[in-house]
């Protein structure tokens, strides 16, 4: 007799696997990039498509994160470039000031223009002679630390107009070592003789002779080249030669080890020192502002989001196809006992594998990229760069990749849990229809979200932070709802299609029938017309709101050249040597009263109205709009000789007697544009002026009664601008009723027209300097940033990407749909018609969704950043050139390439799905 010997139950799955749930879990990973691996050789076209739209944007968004952070100079860049060896720099202003804090030149002189002049000289420095070497010597003993003189001066070469900077250095001293390298030659040893940097060979100028500069006074000085220098500065250097006592930028080099303390730079300010100092920057003060952000990390980080948002929407219907044609096999899996869990784990297996390689990639190419082109970049002579640099971002990028990649591929696995095991396996699965409580909650979110984008305009959403996320919360609500309203939008249309032709009602059917695929194309078009939607508004409406403020200085076509306290004969020599047919004329403007003509105090006046009184419109912060007038509404007098008056306003013969008589033309005429408020009145045929003289803490108010003759706003656009200017006196009259001007602008005329382009730029070469500026009026023209152009063609091209690819991958997906046409008889023609029907319908869904929702939701944007504009109020311009732009492209380039993919002779197969 046999006894049966009883069976023992099976071990469960988790005793299999060693080391408890936390082996199960890595086994289950295991098997899943197995099952990963096999699929990606399988379908390789796919998943290089998935691998390649993962890597690219994130190797461009490195590349670009390494190029925008070694262009920026940083403070502490800024420096090294500005000290070189030194703890300290003092530049030389002449003037006594309180220093203004700034954050790379530390301690700089507050005051720009007309101000300069009425600053008060500087306090005199023990020993400071007329030579560099009593000046070095006093200024080392003055501060009890060694001092090393370096100048900068701007020139132009005579022979091809070529605007240089001539440093002036004692290049053999220790001192100079981190500023200027001897590279060939020998060192300058008399005031003669130079060296030349690549800055300077660069340009096509001779490495070895001599050359001749003219510096702002137009005088020519022969220089002799005796070698070759590399320099190391803050700013581009030419030609490296000894120091000269006659530039205007002077500089002492502290080189000891005492720090410059920021109680330093305010004793060196009223000895007319301006102060860059380390010891500053490693302990600022107070009140030293922060470094503001530059707008190009702004646009680096639109770029980012914009990429890795094209890349969660352009693999999402990549990841959705692959999901599709895994549903057999994940049916299979579940009828075997897999779990959803395990399900989805499978499902991700490929975005775990593709995710994580194409982002690993990603970063160390556009890193590499970026050092590369970096090198190229940095090798421009005639540009100031920072040291290469490579961004901690770049981390975060490669983090943000695989996420991203995992999201996309985790949306088309929410309906695992629903699966139909039966349908799935018998290949008639088809899609769900859409739910109506998903497209009412999409309006809901749309609705909301719209709202939500203006929440942001009342709290200034480009001045605080919540205020942005507000926004930017609301936008993202926004762009969910569209994204749950999209199904029952593809359903819609497929049904509106029913009264059309074969072709159109068969593909718009379809598309209503695929709406899961077609709802993820729309939306990787959806996300850059997005963005570029928002950034046009923005960009257009500030735009316009700069070009309605713009007033024009002068008539159009005319230049000024500012003498910045040089000699009124050398400008003019100069401008003469470039073109002998130019008129010039000595101009300036007044806006004060002076009781000595030598002295340095002024008086602001202010013209007075009837009724009104000096108090009134002086030293009253709230000044009755009846009084607002020449003096307190922005304008001044233009002051010049009677002869230059006469042919730069066209004047007829009362007014040419008049001005000879002492009379002032005043503009009597009403405000023609709104930044203009002012409007001046003459009583009794004269101007009177109101101006308050102070005696200690008292101030007497006096009244200066000028003779007048009244004159239109369209005389002073003559010559002028009515908008800067509302009288017009000779200087003999100013001189005869003590007006303070200032005769310190040139102005230049083309009697053959308007002042082009090249003429402008020889101009420039003659006259420019650092204490030399040239100004051509052209009315407004607007700059757009590059960065801004750049971010959209980044953009738009990943949109129009998103388009094809996601076109190429629905044409993928519907061979069998094609084939079958084929079979029963239908032409090549039809499938190509069918096909690019539904790559045209969804481009253009995805397109105006998206360029709509960015325009509806830059709005609030744009009103917010023109809203403090006075006195127009905000402004909205609707960019529609790039809507318009966008409109056509993208669904034109989806149509293109879906023809091209779809085979002239389809391969007839079996349907099985």
């Amino acid at each position: 007799m046999s006894t049966q010997r009883r069976s023992s139950p099976p071990p469960r799955s988790s005793e299999l696997l060693r080391g408890g749930p936390a082996g199960g879990w890595l086994a289950g990973w295991r098997l899943a990039l197995r099952m990963a691996r096999r699929e990606v050789r399988r379908d390789l076209g796919r998943s290089a498509f998935v691998w390649l739209m993962i890597c690219l944007p994130v190797a461009a968004i490195c590349t670009s994160q390494v190029i925008l952070a070694s262009q920026d100079i940083a403070p502490a860049e800024f420096l090294d470039l500005r000290l070189g060896n030194g703890s300290a720099r003092l530049t030389w202003a002449g003037i006594r000031f309180e220093p203004s804090t700034e954050p790379n030149l530390q301690a700089v002189v507050p005051y720009t223009g007309d101000e300069l002049s009425l600053a008060e000289p500087a306090l005199p420095i023990p020993g400071w002679g007329e030579s560099l070497a009593e000046q070095q010597a006093a200024v080392a003993a003055w501060t009890g630390q060694p001092a090393f003189v370096l100048t900068v001066a701007g020139a132009a070469v005579e022979s091809s107009g070529e605007l240089v900077e001539l440093l002036g250095i004692d290049a053999d001293a220790a001192a100079a070592t981190g500023m200027a390298r001897l590279t060939g030659g020998r060192f300058p040893e008399t005031a003669d003789e130079v060296l030349v940097t690549p800055a300077w060979t660069s340009r096509g100028l001779p490495a070895t002779g001599t050359v001749t500069l003219r510096g702002g006074d137009a005088v020519a000085v022969s220089y002799r080249i005796v070698g070759t220098a590399q320099t190391r500065l803050d700013t581009v250097i030419g030609l490296v030669g000894m120091p000269d006592p006659q530039a205007p930028d002077r500089s002492f080099l502290l080189t000891g080890d005492l720090p410059v303390s920021w109680a330093d730079a305010v004793r060196f300010a009223e000895r007319g020192f301006a102060t860059t100092s380390r010891a500053i920057a490693a302990d600022p003060p107070a009140e030293m502002p922060e470094m503001g952000a530059d707008p190009r990390a702004s646009y680096g980080g639109l770029i980012g989001t914009g990429a890795l948002l094209e890349v969660a929407l352009v693999v999402g219907p990549a990841f959705a196809i692959g999901a599709a044609r895994q549903r057999r096999a994940l049916a299979l899996a579940a009828s075997n006992g897999a779990s959803v869990r395990h399900l989805r784990r499978l499902a991700l297996g490929q975005a775990v594998l593709l995710g994580s390689t194409a982002a690993v990639v990603g970063v160390a190419a556009g890193v590499g990229v970026g050092v590369v082109a970096w090198q190229f970049l940095s090798s421009d002579p005639i540009q100031v760069n920072g040291p290469l640099e490579v961004p901690p971002f770049v981390a975060i990028v490669l983090v943000l990749g695989t996420l991203t990649a995992l999201v996309a591929a985790l949306v088309p696995t929410r309906g695992l849990g629903r699966l139909d095991l039966v349908a799935t396996l018998r290949g008639s699965a088809r899609s769900r229809p859409p739910v109506k409580r998903a497209r009412w909650w999409g309006l809901v979110l749309l609705t909301l979200g719209l709202a939500g984008t203006w929440v942001g305009a009342p709290l200034d959403a480009l001045g605080t932070q919540l205020s942005f996320a507000v926004w930017f919360g609301a936008l993202v609500v926004t762009v969910a709802g569209v994204l749950l309203t999209l199904p029952s939008l593809l359903d819609g249309v497929g049904r509106l299609a029913g009264s059309a032709a074969a072709v159109p009602r068969m593909a718009l059917r379809d598309l209503g029938r695929q709406r899961g695929r077609a709802t993820a194309t729309v939306a990787a078009i959806l996300g850059g017309t997005l963005l570029l939607g928002v950034v046009w508004t923005m960009v257009a409406s500030i735009e316009a709101d700069i070009a309605r403020k713009d007033v024009p200085q002068m008539p159009l076509g005319q230049a000024e050249l500012w003498s910045g306290g040089r000699s009124m004969d050398g400008l003019r020599q100069a401008v003469a040597a470039v073109d002998p047919t130019l008129r010039t004329a000595e101009v300036g403007e007044s806006w004060g009263w002076s009781a000595d003509p030598g002295s340095e105090e002024v008086e602001q006046f202010a013209a007075l109205r009837p009724g009104c009184e000096v108090d009134d419109v002086l030293n009253n912060p709230d000044v009755p709009e009846e009084c607002v007038s020449l003096g307190n509404d922005s304008r001044t007098v233009f002051v010049a000789g009677l002869d230059d008056l006469v042919w730069l306003f066209d004047l007829d013969e009362p007014q040419q007697t008049a001005l000879r008589d002492g009379k002032v033309l005043v503009d009597t005429s009403s405000p023609n544009h709104p930044m203009r408020r002012g409007v001046n009145e003459l009583i009794d045929g004269r101007l009177r002026l109101g101006h308050v003289t102070f005696d200690g803490e008292a101030h007497h108010p006096h009244t200066l009664e000028i003779p007048a003759l009244a004159v239109t706003d369209e005389l002073i656009d003559r010559g002028s601008s009515s908008g800067r200017f509302g009288a017009v006196m000779t200087t003999d009259t100013a001189a005869r009723f003590q007006i303070a001007g200032r005769n310190e602008v040139l102005r230049v005329v083309d009697p053959a027209g308007p002042i082009g382009p090249d003429l402008a730029a020889r101009l420039a070469a003659v006259v420019g300097d650092s204490q030399s500026t040239i100004r051509v009026e052209r009315g407004y023209e607007g700059s757009t940033d590059p960065y801004v152009w750049m971010m959209t063609a980044f953009l738009a091209l990943l949109a129009v990407i998103a388009a094809a690819m996601a076109t190429i991958l629905a044409t993928a997906e519907q061979r069998p749909f094609l084939a079958t046409f084929a079979a029963v008889g239908a032409s090549p023609r039809l499938s190509r018609q069918v096909a690019t029907t539904q790559a045209a319908v969804l481009a253009l869904l995805g397109t105006l969704t998206g360029v709509g929702i960015g325009l509806l939701s830059g709005i609030p944007m744009a009103l917010s950043a023109t809203s403090s504009s006075r006195p127009f109020g905000p402004i909205l311009v609707v960019p529609w050139q790039i809507a318009l732009g966008l409109v056509i492209a993208i669904p034109a380039v989806a149509a293109l390439v879906a023809a091209i993919c779809v085979p002239a002779k389809p391969v007839l197969v079996r349907r099985t799905t």
